[in-house]
């Protein structure tokens, strides 16, 4: 997948966990919410998670709950094009005091960085004998609308309220069908301001998504229109982009 116009149409929602059996595969399907499952006692197992692919970003975790508890992911299939390790990246991950090593429990990635329609990864435990475990994934893209009817002055106000560096796919689509995408990295603890109006054209509309590479909620958006006054520009109506779970 590369950095550059991306023409992806799917918008399904799944909605469903078909197995927690760790003696077996497990298959996790991000929808509307987190969804996973508890894990009586993890050694050693591999999970594949349904992705759509193209813009689309998603969150996976491994929890545990014991003050020893040494667990990790480790994809198999995802590309470190763009970086995927954000398990020390803030917000923290709540870990025993055993396991020093957060940064391995939690992945952030784009759906187009997989192979196939399924991310693969083993997730495992270094406790002998194994421990409890819980498994999450959640979509994290966040959707919204534009119309350049309005006016000529659109932007997409991007907040990285991190401590790690975002990368972000801005992608829209048309009323017409056309599809129009732009990559771009973010700074820790900083705000940029993507041009919609240029970007997708004037006397247009249609939906918007933005995926990134951050842990949920770490990245924030609004689409704003603003009018001129004098010479200066007044904000006129701001909508907040929203993940499918909330939108």
């Amino acid at each position: 997948m590369s950095k550059g116009i991306v023409y992806s149409f799917a918008f399904g929602i799944a909605l469903i966990v078909t197995s927690l059996d760790c003696n077996a595969q497990l298959l996790v399907t991000p929808g509307v919410s987190a969804v996973g499952g508890d894990i009586t006692a993890l050694t050693s197992t591999t999970v594949n998670v349904k992705v759509d692919s193209g813009y689309t970003s998603y969150e996976c975790l491994l929890v545990g709950s014991r003050a020893n508890s040494d667990l990790s992911i480790t994809p198999s299939n995802l590309t470190e094009s763009v970086p995927w390790r954000c398990g020390d990246v803030v917000p923290t991950l709540a870990v025993g005091s055993g396991d020093q090593d957060s940064g391995d429990n939690r992945i952030c990635f784009f759906g187009g960085y997989t192979t196939g329609s399924q991310l693969r990864a083993t997730i495992a435990s270094g406790v002998s004998g194994g421990e409890p475990a819980r498994f999450t994934c959640e979509e994290t893209t966040l959707y919204g609308s534009f119309n350049t009817f309005v006016n000529s002055f659109n932007f997409l106000e991007i907040t990285n309220t991190s401590n790690g560096v975002a990368e972000v796919l801005v992608y829209t689509r048309d009323y017409s069908g056309r599809v129009v995408s732009e990559w771009d990295t973010i700074s820790a603890y900083s705000r940029k301001d993507i041009d919609i109006h240029s970007l997708v054209g004037p006397n247009k509309y249609g939906w918007i998504a933005l995926g990134h590479n951050m842990p949920s909620g770490s990245v924030t958006a609004r689409l704003s229109q603003y009018r001129m006054t004098g010479s200066s520009m007044e904000l006129s109506v701001s909508e907040e982009l929203k993940t499918r779970a909330r939108h």
